[in-house]
């Protein structure tokens, strides 16, 4: 049997691989747009807009009476998975004693480049579908906390979701939590792990650190902030995502045997490579399920 062959059956390898990309997972990507796992690369979901519909059947029927029939089949909007791939080369002249060790290394890198392009392209997709936004202030004499409530009460409202979420940016975020109402309210230790009932219905909420070089390659560096300075997305989200509920965003995402890591040698016999295909399509489902806005305080 082949080094490759070992390595294929070898059990470690393929736990290994879903380890790291459990690991490099960009939290703020999967609270934006969770993740929806889809047997087929092109399939249908249900879209949500200003004109959907928030009814439900009458369920009771006579004992000798028909069921009422709903329809499953009403999906408008259509997912296309796109296939991604990145290869990771490994050199034989290292020897055999540190292959495991270069393969760990190998599965780290892929794991975090595919997360990295997943939440660069949720974080842009994201506000291009929001646009400029609104104003917020939050001066000193107002509560930044009595605000957000307001903006979730009205989303619920029109994204039909009583789901919300919230994403800060960090300097939105540090005016925020360093706002003297929101320190008297929740202290310092503050997150939605320590208050989760902080916001109106429970409202989960994060902080975007996601950076970005904004110049291109051989420029000078110009390191930034992902999220746009000062702001804040409200948005509809489901714990679990389907093809159905109301999610501002989702993840479609392929699974299947084909995706995921594999070696294979290299052309010219001198080493491996590690290969990471998977395929997603990044979907705003929700069409008038989120809202920006810009902190101010004056």
């Amino acid at each position: 049997m082949s080094r490759i062959q070992d390595i294929a059956i070898d059990p470690f390898f393929a736990t290994y691989a879903a380890g790291a990309l459990d690991r490099a997972t960009k939290p703020i990507q999967n609270h934006i747009a969770p993740v929806v796992e889809v047997p087929t690369l092109i399939g249908h979901f249900k879209k949500h807009d200003r004109d959907s519909r928030l009814t439900l059947p009458e369920a009771r029927r006579a004992l000798d009476g028909k069921a009422v029939q709903i329809g499953i089949s009403q999906y408008d909007g259509r997912f296309q998975c796109e296939i991604n791939s990145l290869d990771a080369p490994l050199d034989k002249a290292v020897g055999e004693e540190d292959l495991k060790f270069l393969l760990q290394d190998a599965l780290d890198l892929l794991a975090e480049v595919e997360s990295q392009v997943l939440e660069r392209e949720t974080l842009n997709k994201a506000f291009a579908a929001v646009g400029a936004g609104a104003d917020i202030n939050f001066a000193a004499a107002n509560d930044p906390v009595q605000l957000l409530d307001d903006q979730i009460h009205a989303l619920m409202k029109s994204a039909r979701s009583d789901g919300i979420a919230i994403s800060f940016d960090p300097l939105a975020w540090a005016i925020f939590k360093n706002h003297p109402k929101v320190k008297e309210l929740a202290g310092a230790n503050l997150s939605w792990e320590t208050t989760p009932a902080l916001f109106a219905g429970n409202a989960r909420f994060q902080t975007c650190y996601s950076l970005f070089d904004a110049n291109p390659a051989g420029a000078a560096e110009n390191i930034e902030f992902q999220a746009p300075a000062n702001s804040i997305l409200v948005f509809a989200r489901s714990e679990i995502a389907t093809r159905r509920d109301p999610s501002f965003m989702k993840t479609f995402r392929h699974k299947a045997k084909t995706n995921g890591p594999k070696v294979v040698e290299r052309n010219d016999g001198r080493g491996l490579i590690v290969k990471q295909d998977w395929a997603v399509d990044l979907q705003v489902a929700n069409t008038v399920g989120a809202a920006r806005f810009n902190v101010v305080t004056a």
